[in-house]
């Protein structure tokens, strides 16, 4: 069972160095509060996938920038596409 999102990080000030924070884990280390994962640049396209699995919660994460290739964007659901849980 499980879920899948997509969803596009709202354009940012990268210059003024605020950043748009995309996950925040539970169990990272000394983290006081921030984010663990970081969007890479304004209106970068995420995809997650939220599965479970016997019981454990596997996230998958796939982001690129708006300008991806043709190309790259092939590549990135190809991979997406391989995946196999079972």
């Amino acid at each position: 069972h499980g879920k899948q999102l997509e969803y596009t990080v709202p354009d940012y000030d990268e210059d003024n160095c605020v950043r748009f924070g995309l996950i925040q884990e539970d169990n990272f280390p000394n983290s006081d509060g921030s984010p663990s994962l970081w969007a890479q640049t304004p209106k970068q396209e995420n995809k997650i996938l939220i599965l479970d699995v016997d019981g454990t919660r596997l996230v998958v994460l796939a982001g690129h920038p708006p300008n991806i290739s043709a190309q790259d964007q092939a590549d990135l659901d190809a991979i997406l596409n391989s995946i196999d849980i079972g």
